[in-house]
């Protein structure tokens, strides 16, 4: 995708009180918007954290460090169903069928397609969307709170995938399936986690870390890729590295 309307707007001056929720002040933007999101705030606090939707529902947004280990209890739990009625091997090459194939997949799809919907209509219901599911990030990149998906999203994420698998596939066959795509989330949650923490990184890790950096501040559509398969198989084929 261009990103050719970024350049010049980038400097243009939002009134965005961090103060008050976020919804109502991005639903008001208009074009305004999609530069704004795609220029990092500073000086909101040690992890420049900002309201989103404020009052009680606001912790429904920040996500502890532990939350995707309990998906990760959800993909063994699943993978022992398998295994219990239809055989280890079944149950190992599906796993390794979802977790190696398809979420690599998955993950770039739903990074390039869903969370970065276009913007540059200016349509308020869709500056909603895009600063729900993703803008938030790009916004305050360094909110350690908001660094892995929140449960509201994932779940709006999961069930249409969930419920398109099975249109062709099997009720056994899909969770399954599942066993795997949970496990290739929880290690793409906790890699995303990693690329935006301070201090050295592992050697293995820099390519990546160089990668997602490039995409936060300078090719905002371009390395949609997180985790090691997608970022060097699915951003190579769309050409997008």
């Amino acid at each position: 995708m261009d990103t050719s309307y970024l350049k010049g707007k980038m400097a243009t001056r939002v009134r965005y009180n961090p103060d008050e929720p976020g919804i109502p002040q991005v639903y008001r933007m208009g074009k305004s918007y999609g530069p704004w999101s795609y220029k990092p705030l500073t000086g909101f606090g040690a992890d420049d954290s900002i309201l989103i939707i404020g009052g009680p529902l606001e912790k429904l947004t920040h996500v502890p460090v532990w939350m995707p280990a309990v998906w990760g209890l959800v993909a063994l739990v699943l993978f022992a169903y398998t295994w219990i009625n239809d055989g280890f091997l079944f149950a190992f090459e599906s796993c390794l069928l979802g977790a190696v194939t398809f979420w690599p997949l998955t993950e770039y799809a739903l990074h390039r397609w869903i969370l970065h919907i276009p913007t540059e209509s200016g349509n308020g219901v869709l500056n909603v969307i895009h600063f729900l599911l993703h803008g938030i990030h790009h916004k305050t990149p360094q909110d350690s709170s908001r660094l892995l998906a929140p449960l509201p999203m994932i779940l709006a994420l999961a069930t249409p995938i969930y419920m398109m698998m099975r249109l062709v596939l099997s009720f056994e066959t899909t969770l399954a399936l599942w066993s795997g795509l949970l496990i290739g989330y929880v290690q793409y949650d906790y890699t995303h986690l990693y690329l935006h923490m301070p201090g050295k990184k592992s050697a293995w890790i820099r390519q990546l870390v160089k990668s997602h950096r490039n995409h936060h501040q300078h090719q905002h559509h371009k390395f949609y890729g997180i985790s090691y398969p997608s970022n060097f198989i699915w951003d190579y084929i769309f050409g997008t590295q």
